[in-house]
């Protein structure tokens, strides 16, 4: 995933930015037919959709999403009235982001 800062060595991750160039990344291999760098966005992907363990309540609509919370929510990202912190709730960019991530990726 991506860092929230790019000149700074954290471990704060944006998972937004990351699914924005994912689906960038989908959308120019299939409009010019080259493929060079899926992998690496294939690996942004699933790091986005990875899941948790099955002990996870079924419950939710996502139950087991390491970076989706059980209500649909992407974190972490950051957020959009103050981007110099984490986003304490939902950031629209970032839900936008992932599914045209997802959207990029089936096509």
């Amino acid at each position: 995933m991506i860092q929230n800062y790019a000149d700074q060595s954290s471990t704060s991750h944006d998972a937004a930015s990351t699914a924005l160039l994912a689906s960038t990344v989908y959308r120019a291999a299939k409009l010019l037919n080259q493929r060079t760098y899926i992998p690496y966005t294939e690996r942004s992907r699933q790091a986005i959709s990875a899941t948790m363990s099955a002990s996870s309540s079924n419950s939710s609509l996502f139950p087991s999403c390491a970076h989706i919370t059980k209500d649909g929510v992407l974190a972490p990202v950051v957020d959009p009235h103050m981007y110099v912190s984490k986003a304490t709730g939902t950031s629209p960019e970032g839900q936008a982001f992932v599914v045209q991530m997802h959207v990029a990726w089936k096509e």
